[in-house]
């Protein structure tokens, strides 16, 4: 079973380098988007996500896409696999409502601002659990209020950024599922 745990980072200078990788995931989004818009406007086809990732891998290495290794590959292949999941939930919807099995209309994903990026998520690399209330990020140790343990095993660890600009990260983590233990005694 899953279960995520949420918690609020403290402010401090350091924490504006995490406003900047939501940006940069930003971009990449935005730039994502982008692809997918002229391969489909070119081919009629939907881009797959290897092959968007490989694009990617290909783009990081030139100059002018430079500062988007400051994500890791982990994260960017994440913002990539959500973008691939809308478009197939889009093109799923298109033929369905062709067949006139469902009336729901679900769009493709859209740009975004930068500005109102709102995460990234690490999955096994980038991040490590410290002593105490302390987390590291990209090398770098910011601290959140911890107010609660965080039970069984973390898979991935988000950074959000809410509107009023404060951080929360986000522990999902797989919970051992315990039995529950009813005293049955027949009397109602």
């Amino acid at each position: 079973m899953r279960k995520t745990f949420k918690y609020k980072l403290f402010r401090s200078k350091r924490t504006k380098r995490l406003h900047r990788l939501i940006n940069v995931g930003g971009a990449i989004h935005n730039k994502a988007i982008a692809l997918h818009k002229r391969y489909y406007r070119r081919y009629k086809k939907h881009l797959s996500y290897y092959q968007l990732r490989a694009h990617f891998a290909k783009l990081k290495r030139l100059p002018k896409y430079a500062w988007w290794k400051q994500l890791r590959a982990q994260v960017i292949q994440n913002i990539l696999e959500r973008i691939d999941k809308g478009y197939q939930a889009f093109f799923a919807n298109v033929k369905a409502r062709k067949t006139g099995k469902i009336s729901r209309r679900v769009g493709p994903p859209t740009f975004r601002k930068v500005r109102n990026a709102k995460s990234f998520t690490m999955t096994q690399d980038g991040w490590k659990l410290l002593h105490g209330n302390r987390l590291q990020i990209h090398g770098t140790v910011y601290k959140f209020a911890k107010s609660r343990e965080i039970d069984g095993t973390v898979k991935t660890v988000t950074i959000k950024r809410d509107p009023l600009g404060d951080l929360y990260v986000y522990f999902s983590c797989i919970v051992e599922q315990h039995p529950i233990v009813r005293i049955l005694t027949g009397k109602s």
